[in-house]
């Protein structure tokens, strides 16, 4: 691969620019942004101005397109432009990234919206019923290939050019910062590839036969690579569904996301390939694009039949709503290239961002009908246990414990999550904000168990575990100790260390409050914690899952039987039990000595 020269690519910057004036300016904007966040420049105003480069990139690119299919004059295009500039500034200016909602709501239809506008430029031309599937699927091959050798590029002078301030840094001895590296692959990664993608882009969007040929990398990786590993992965699937058939045991919930991935995969791949039996009379390349929709149609079937498994259990979340609304269109685009038998692979990137709008936003999208599932969990399950009667809850005669109080908690969280315990705060004599909050709640779900005498296991990992880390350093003294032991241990009581000839620790299994030593598998000596654990969790703050130690706190004295001990923390872990906390892992370094 022969690298432009300098001359080439600076006329081809410039023509890049003049054709695609907005597209640059917003590679230009998010370029800066990033690098200004490798300076740990102000983070929120940066991370929105790059969200919305990056969306901007991508719209200004197809409606470039759009325009120059339809043959706009200048004044429409750039009128165009700036409708498209004021939407984008007003997206910005309404992004919150540090709202509650933001990362549970904002940030996925963002990526909806991300995904949509990618769509976009790969059919913005060809929204006409007289394109001809042939002109698409060039320009689509296009793109890609001057993505996939504008990204090859940028690698190979991000290599080179990091290679050479390296020699100078460690030849003339400059100490250049480190962070050049990363502004340098920034800089390529966002102005010289896209420049680079740009000026490649196609300039007709009609293309003669003779333009529509295959070259030697692209039919050998789709006819030797990319083939027979999606046919070897239909055919695991094909087996796990064959064994189903057997042993008459419902699909596990991760074979969706299996189903959908290798779907994605075979895809692309059948997309890559719907021409080559022009080029190509092998039988492989034909029949796998003949036969691919109806082998993935069955696999479709599958998918629903695990994710529907999970939704009957526990209702709807977002990741189950997301499986099951892909298995949809899925099922629409089997539909559609087998059943109708139509060609128009438009049809693909159109109805995928239809599909993808349509499940961040209405009142079936993902989060109002999690919204809905997780109330009607809820409403069913207290109800189940008497704890909801005529619209009103009351605490539960007796504690309630088991799978009914976690799922009662995981409802709880999940509308947390979306701030929508509003009907829960209406089956509740007081408001929320006003209910007690006892030293073992973390948050409004575990508050309403609390009064409702529900005492849950589950939740988030953060609801039940607490970290301890150090800082850099130590000002304990270890004079006078006199043998050292650096520990990792955890209260898993099948752990092969006992099976060791050498000095090792573990937390006490019954306990869990105890670090144990050992010799092999013969026990010395133990050294309970059970007073430090107290003071930790004293020191812990409400919603505070983390400590952090300063160095002259992570020296902990222990004593035992026979030893006395020093321990320099650098991490220790945690899970609550009531209102203790128990052991689950210790790292660090302890020094012995003999009493």
């Amino acid at each position: 691969m022969k690298l432009p020269s300098l001359e080439l690519l600076a006329d081809g910057f410039w023509q890049a620019c003049r054709r695609f004036p907005a597209a640059m300016a917003c590679a230009a904007i998010g370029t800066l942004a990033l690098m200004s966040l490798i300076e740990n420049q102000d983070k929120d105003l940066l991370v929105k101005l790059w969200m919305v480069a990056l969306l901007g990139l991508s719209f200004f690119t197809g409606l470039a397109a759009y325009g120059e299919m339809r043959s706009w004059p200048a004044a429409k295009n750039w009128t165009a432009t700036g409708i498209g500039a004021a939407l984008l500034i007003g997206y910005f200016f309404w992004l919150e990234p540090d709202a509650k909602l933001f990362e549970r709501v904002e940030l996925p239809r963002y990526l909806a919206w991300l995904a949509v506008v990618h769509l976009w430029v790969s059919f913005a031309p060809y929204l006409n019923r007289t394109s001809s599937v042939a002109d698409f699927w060039e320009y689509n091959k296009q793109l890609f290939a001057n993505f996939v050798i504008g990204g090859a590029y940028t690698l190979i002078l991000w290599l080179g050019l990091s290679g050479a301030i390296l020699a100078v840094d460690q030849l003339f001895n400059v100490h250049v910062d480190h962070k050049t590296y990363a502004h340098l692959f920034v800089l390529l990664a966002g102005m010289f590839s896209t420049a680079y993608s740009l000026h490649r882009f196609p300039k007709d969007f009609q293309f003669d036969a003779d333009e529509m040929a295959f070259t030697g990398v692209f039919h050998n990786l789709c006819k030797f690579i990319f083939i027979p590993i999606v046919a070897l992965y239909f055919l695991i699937l094909y087996a796990y569904s064959a064994k189903i058939l057997v042993t008459w045991d419902l699909p596990h919930g991760w074979v969706s996301s299996l189903v959908i991935g290798f779907a994605a995969a075979g895809m692309f791949t059948w997309l890559l390939n719907f021409f080559l039996p022009r080029f190509d009379s092998g039988s492989i390349v034909g029949n796998f694009k003949k036969w691919f929709w109806p082998v993935l149609f069955p696999m479709v079937g599958l998918l629903f039949v695990a994710i529907a498994r999970r939704i009957w259990d526990y209702g709807i979340t977002e990741e189950r709503f997301f499986v099951a609304h892909t298995g949809a269109w899925l099922t629409l685009c089997c539909v559609f290239f087998v059943l109708i038998k139509s060609e128009d692979i438009k049809f693909i990137p159109i109805s995928l961002a239809a599909f993808i709008l349509a499940a961040v936003y209405g009142p079936f999208s993902a989060f109002e009908s999690t919204k809905r599932s997780q109330t009607h969990q809820l409403e069913t399950l207290l109800t189940k246990n008497n704890l909801l009667a005529d619209g009103k809850a009351k605490p539960a005669a007796q504690l309630l414990t088991g799978d009914d109080a976690n799922r009662i908690y995981s409802c709880l969280e999940v509308l947390e999550d979306h701030g929508a315990l509003g009907i829960v705060e209406g089956w509740l004599d007081k408001p929320i904000a006003e209910l007690p909050t006892p030293e073992n709640t973390y948050n409004d779900a575990s508050k309403i168990c609390s009064v409702l005498n529900i005492q849950f296991n589950g939740g988030s990992w953060q609801e039940t575990h607490f970290q301890i880390y150090s800082e850099w350093g130590n000002e304990a003294q270890i004079t006078g100790y006199e043998e050292f032991i650096s520990i990792g241990a955890n209260y898993r009581p099948n752990d092969g260390n006992l099976h060791e000839d050498r000095k090792h620790f573990k937390i006490d299994t019954v306990t869990r409050t105890t670090l144990v030593f050992f010799e092999g598998s013969t026990e010395l000596d133990r050294f309970p914690m059970t007073a430090q654990l107290d003071a930790w969790r004293k020191r812990r703050q409400e919603n505070e899952y983390t400590l952090t130690l300063t160095p002259a706190e992570t020296a902990v004295d222990l004593q035992g039987q026979k030893f006395d001990a020093r321990l320099l923390i650098h991490s220790v872990e945690f899970e609550r039990a009531g209102d203790s906390l128990q052991l689950s892992s210790v790292n660090g370094n302890l020094f012995l000595k003999k009493k």
